[in-house]
């Protein structure tokens, strides 16, 4: 398996062609259509994080167009709503049909999270010596954590606000803190000095993935020991425009990782059909070269190179 510090995907990412940063930003916009390409052999964890993203992103665009033609009542009152004092953007699909929509657009995504979280460990392995044994272990820590918070996630589709709001939004609330875990132990593990960019993107990132989970659960807490008292609450405790700047900084440093987080070493992975269709170590005929593992997938060491 290998790899190469490289600041930029290079022509060993994803068969990316050496055109500069404007062919840099366009792959990585463009990495949800990238990763399901069943010919590429070199694999840049970071362009599976980024296509997550993009999945995310398209998730909620269609289902809010679905909700504002189809259920527009829901836009107007909800129990969201009626806490926060405005429309989250997991509103959009919290009833049919977008529902069913965003439900089978969620399964690209979560197997988008559990690619990058399987490559993301693999390349921690293989470059285990250069790592200091928390870089090393925070890195393994959040991929599981990653994986564990992406099935967490679909219970946003089975748990609707009116039912249980907090079962709802929990479920949601989880995955912007695990996502902020998961790339901050990414820019922590590479090789090169993290650049400035990166590390106010970090601080941006963080403060929002912190701040809106924690006001959004203030103005829960508060709606519902008012309702428990038999008061009608006239609207949040939190004025709705401060909850909601912090709600949509989250998804615009979300939106905007493909440009801050650098990009780490690539992995370089071989598929063979053993001879008989069973698996072996590789060492075992003589004609196959120790490094590949019939049936199975073999990672090389080779080094990027960085776009100028």
């Amino acid at each position: 398996a290998s790899f190469g510090p490289g600041t930029a995907p290079s022509t060993e990412h994803h068969g990316m062609s050496q055109l500069g940063a404007f062919t840099d930003a366009t792959y990585m916009l463009t990495a949800v259509f990238r990763v399901f390409d069943p010919s590429i052999e070199k694999h840049l964890p970071e362009v599976y994080l980024i296509a997550t993203g993009q999945i995310l992103t398209f998730l909620f665009a269609i289902a809010w167009t679905l909700t504002w033609f189809y259920n527009p009542e829901i836009v107007r009152s909800n129990p969201l709503k009626d806490r926060i004092g405005y429309n989250n953007v997991c509103v959009g699909f919290d009833s049919p049909p977008a529902v069913y929509v965003a439900q089978v657009l969620f399964i690209p995504q979560a197997y988008l999270v559990f690619q990058f979280a399987l490559l993301d460990w693999k390349r921690s392995v293989l470059v285990r010596d250069r790592l200091s044994a928390f870089q090393f272990h925070l890195s393994r820590v959040t991929d599981i954590l990653f994986m564990i918070s992406i099935s967490l996630f679909s219970l946003v589709f089975v748990i609707p606000p009116e039912k249980s709001h907090w079962g709802h939004s929990l479920a949601f609330i989880q995955f912007i803190v695990v996502w902020f875990l998961v790339i901050a132990a990414n820019v922590y593990e590479q090789a090169e000095p993290i650049p400035l960019k990166s590390k106010i993107y970090l601080v941006v990132f963080g403060s929002s993935s912190f701040a809106f989970p924690i006001l959004l659960i203030i103005d829960f807490i508060l709606y519902d020991n008012a309702v428990a008292r038999g008061e009608v609450p006239s609207g949040p405790a939190i004025p709705w425009y401060i909850v909601e700047f912090w709600d949509l900084l989250w998804f615009a440093s979300l939106a905007l990782s493909w440009f801050f987080v650098p990009k780490g070493e690539t992995l370089e992975v071989v598929n063979e059909l053993g001879v008989d269709g069973s698996i072996s170590s590789g060492s075992e005929s003589p004609e196959r070269p120790p490094c590949c593992i019939p049936a199975s997938l073999s990672y090389r060491h080779r080094r990027p190179l960085p776009l100028p």
